[in-house]
């Protein structure tokens, strides 16, 4: 973690090269209302996450409304949640679950101009790992259980319909599109296996605005909705038999506040 903070703090660092000419840099923190399910094969829920997150992101795009437009973004994200599930046997247990992770995608389209706005798309692909710590506890009658650590690794590609806008003051941006998680892990030290989740068809939004304080720097705020959803994994064998990763689905809503440059 303390490299991927030195990475963020390096990406902000490249802000003083940047100016509104040349496109924009972001840098910003805020938190993410997380949310994940996971389900059997006839559909009935098996557990339930849900919780606050902190988030530092880093940004850069070309900010224009119309033309070619290309761009990175870097995001790292932490937090404890609450888990409300159960043990393999079907016996109700709950404790916290402890995230961490970081995000890095990059991608770019074309918006054809329209006065002030420009409206096109954009394509993407990007990288999410985290690691999934289930905390130790005991069910309602006692009974310790053990916690683990599961690895994710997660590849994707995004589509989304694009608008910009820009004026002297104001600068508001729209994607909004479909996301497809084509490659995803799910490493299990403690049971000895890595499970494939397959890929299921995802959604997402992102809404920002920034005011303009002076020719090179403005403030922002961004608002942003994900749904993620990875279908059940082939079962693998593992140490403690045959396991496999239920059907998951992933909701992430959010705000941050924003510097551009």
């Amino acid at each position: 973690m303390k490299t991927l903070a030195k990475m963020f703090l390096a990406l902000t660092a490249l802000a003083a090269t940047s100016t509104w000419a040349d496109g924009k840099f972001d840098v910003g923190v805020g938190f993410e209302q997380f949310r994940w399910r996971e389900y059997d094969s006839a559909g009935t829920q098996l557990l339930e996450e849900k919780g606050p997150r902190f988030v530092m992101h880093g940004h850069y795009e070309d900010w224009q409304p119309g033309g070619a437009v290309f761009g990175g973004q870097a995001d790292l994200y932490f937090g404890s949640v609450d888990y409300d599930g159960q043990t393999q046997s079907g016996t109700p247990v709950q404790t916290d679950t402890d995230y961490s992770g970081v995000r890095l995608e990059g991608g770019g389209g074309y918006l054809w101009p329209v006065g002030n706005h420009g409206i096109g798309i954009i394509g993407s692909v990007g990288f999410d790992s985290w690691i999934r710590s289930l905390q130790d506890s005991r069910t309602s009658t006692g009974t310790f259980v053990y916690g683990y650590d599961e690895d994710w690794y997660t590849f994707y590609a995004r589509l989304a319909a694009a608008w910009n806008y820009r004026d002297s003051v104001w600068q508001h941006r729209l994607r909004a599109g479909l996301k497809y998680p084509f490659y995803t892990e799910n490493r299990v030290p403690d049971f000895g296996v890595t499970l494939e989740p397959k890929a299921g068809t995802s959604y997402f939004i992102n809404w920002e605005t920034h005011w303009t304080i002076s020719p090179n720097v403005a403030l922002g705020v961004a608002l942003y909705h994900e749904y993620t959803r990875y279908k059940e994994s082939d079962p693998e064998p593992s140490y403690v038999g045959l396991v496999y990763q239920p059907e998951s689905r992933q909701w992430v809503s959010g705000a941050r506040f924003q510097m551009s440059f």
